[in-house]
C-alpha cells in the first residue's frame, strides 16, 4: 500500500510537472529530471513553512526518485494507468447507455459527469506520456 501511495505520488508529480513543463518552467528536461526538480521545489516550500512532516515525506520521495526512477519505468506506469482509465471510461459509457435505455435521468447525469472526468484524466496521462517520449 505504501509503495502504491509513493508510486501514485510520483506519477502525480510527473503529471503536475507536465503542466509546468508546458508553461516553459522546465525547458528541456523530461521525466525523472522534471519530477526531481518539482519535488525539490515542493521541499524548499515545505522547509520555508517549517512543515517537518511534509519535508520528511518529500525527502523520502526524492530519495526514491533518485534511486528507482527511470523514464522507461515511468512511461510503463503511465501506460498501465492509462489503460485502466480507458477501461473505466468504457464501463461508464456502457452504464450511461443503459441509463438512457431505461430513461434514468439521474443516472445519465451521474455517468455523464464521470465520463467527462475520466476523459480529462486520460488527456492528462496522454500528455504526460507524450512528454516522456
Amino acid at each position: 500500500m505504501r509503495a502504491l501511495l509513493i508510486s501514485g505520488t510520483l506519477i502525480g508529480a510527473l503529471i503536475a510537472s507536465t503542466v509546468l513543463y508546458a508553461s516553459g518552467s522546465y525547458e528541456s528536461k523530461k521525466g525523472c529530471a522534471i519530477k526531481t526538480e518539482h519535488l525539490q521545489e515542493k521541499l524548499k516550500k515545505a522547509k520555508a513553512m517549517n512543515n517537518d512532516e511534509k519535508v520528511k515525506g518529500l525527502e523520502i520521495a526524492l530519495s526514491k526518485v533518485s534511486t528507482y526512477c527511470s523514464d522507461t519505468a515511468l512511461s510503463i506506469k503511465i501506460e498501465h494507468k492509462l489503460m485502466a482509465k480507458e477501461e473505466n471510461l468504457n464501463g461508464y459509457i456502457e452504464d450511461y447507455n443503459e441509463a438512457i435505455d431505461r430513461g434514468k435521468e439521474d443516472k445519465m447525469q451521474k455517468y455523464e459527469a464521470k465520463i467527462i472526468e475520466v476523459r480529462a484524466e486520460i488527456s492528462e496521462l496522454k500528455e504526460a506520456l507524450k512528454e516522456l517520449v
